[in-house]
């Protein structure tokens, strides 16, 4: 293919997809300038979303140096999804990684499938027709779907018996999940992303215990866990972060958040009942 068939190309793509704004904290000048070089070489050939590094307002990624990390965490709680750049070996349980220095497309792909599956599924998804959700939703995601936001606003509860939200993306992990939270006789609600949390959480009175994964589409579990902790219906809630992401900083941006555990997957079936056991036991004490 030509030079010129190439930019077609590429003009055609750019102008079906948004411009993703990317923000940089603690990387070095020739760092930044080998991301944006990168980001103007792939960019032309028209298979990746389009970005573009910026300064200020709002961003959709962050890429912090985890070797030179920021000392206020709290102001990455509204940065948009978190990459953290090392300069040696990234953590194996760290899926939001890039090593420096920046060289080949590597970057570019992870760049991409962060604002494929985590910004822009979300949006697509929340402007599609709600026919055309339901037709393209896989099979499988409906096996565990909870019941519309309205029935389980009329669903009455036993009274000594604890309520459970887990917000997880992933259908297996939600399995896994519910297999285990039936052996304590736990009234457990799924939700398969924080937009779906929100609306068991408008119209349901309180849940004891809230389950977050971080990484999901559309808005992360950082940022539900801070609406969540101001939400006067769920005072007293315990929010749990349930994720993969196992560094010193994820941590500590959670607890920025208001958090009140972080325990990392994969968490043995043992190890994740003992903690259910340890808060049915502190629940029951208090009440």
């Amino acid at each position: 293919m030509g030079e010129g068939g190439i930019v077609r190309i590429a003009k055609s793509y750019n102008k079906m997809s948004r411009l993703y704004k990317i923000k940089t904290i603690g990387l070095a000048s020739r760092d930044i300038e080998s991301l944006e070089r990168l980001i103007r070489i792939y960019q032309t050939t028209g298979r990746y979303q389009r970005f573009a590094v910026v300064t200020e307002g709002s961003v959709d990624i962050t890429i912090v140096n985890f070797d030179n990390q920021p000392d206020d965490y709290s102001k990455l709680s509204d940065e948009g999804v978190v990459v953290n750049a090392y300069r040696k070996e990234i953590p194996p349980a760290d899926a939001h990684a890039i090593r420096l220095p920046f060289l080949g497309k590597k970057v570019i792909e992870l760049l991409n499938e962060i604002a494929t599956r985590e910004i822009a599924a979300a949006v697509s998804v929340a402007e599609a027709p709600a026919e055309a959700t339901e037709v393209h939703k896989p099979t499988e995601d409906l096996v565990e779907r909870p019941a519309e936001p309205s029935t389980v606003a009329q669903t009455h509860r036993p009274v000594h018996q604890e309520t459970v939200l887990v917000v997880e993306d992933s259908e297996i992990i939600r399995k896994r999940l519910n297999t285990l939270l039936k052996q304590r006789n736990l009234d457990v609600t799924f939700a398969q992303d924080a937009e779906n949390a929100l609306e068991y959480l408008a119209v349901d009175n309180k849940f004891g215990l809230i389950f977050l994964d971080v990484v999901m589409p559309g808005m992360d579990g950082y940022k539900l866990c801070k609406l969540i902790k101001r939400s006067e219906a769920q005072k007293g809630s315990r929010v749990v972060m349930l994720t993969s992401k196992s560094s010193r900083f994820d941590k500590v941006r959670a607890s920025f958040c208001g958090c009140d555990d972080y325990l990392t997957k994969p968490i043995s079936p043992k190890d994740f009942l003992a903690f259910i056991d340890d808060h049915l036991a502190s629940h029951h004490s208090i009440s």
